[in-house]
């Protein structure tokens, strides 16, 4: 396994300078747009369903508070965005550390 930090970019301008058919070089680069395409799309998508998780945990969390205590302040607001700030930042660090290892182990497993 080889770590490869060259650009899309620069890999797909490398592929078109190496073959001379304007077919090949116009599906290179209808495809590298597609990737990039799709990569934007995804990351919009994750980027949506994080920010509906953390907003339905923070709601969730104020109104769960503000039922046990039987009055609406700002306190349930603060607890909220405390407990919920917590919450993914834990994760995050978690998944973090996961994803970080798996990359380690499947590296060092497989050379």
């Amino acid at each position: 396994m080889s770590l490869s930090f060259q650009s899309k970019d620069a890999e797909v301008t490398l592929k078109l300078g190496s073959t001379p058919d304007k077919r090949e070089q116009y599906r290179l680069m209808r495809d590298a747009m597609e990737k990039r395409f799709i990569r934007v799309t995804r990351g919009s998508i994750v980027g949506g369903v994080r920010l509906g998780m953390f907003t339905a945990a923070f709601y969730g969390i104020q109104n769960l508070l503000a039922e046990k205590r039987g009055v609406h302040d700002v306190y349930n607001i603060a607890a909220a965005g405390s407990a919920t700030a917590a919450t993914f930042g834990l994760i995050s660090k978690l998944w973090k550390c996961l994803s970080f290892d798996l990359v380690i182990l499947l590296y060092f497993r497989f050379p």
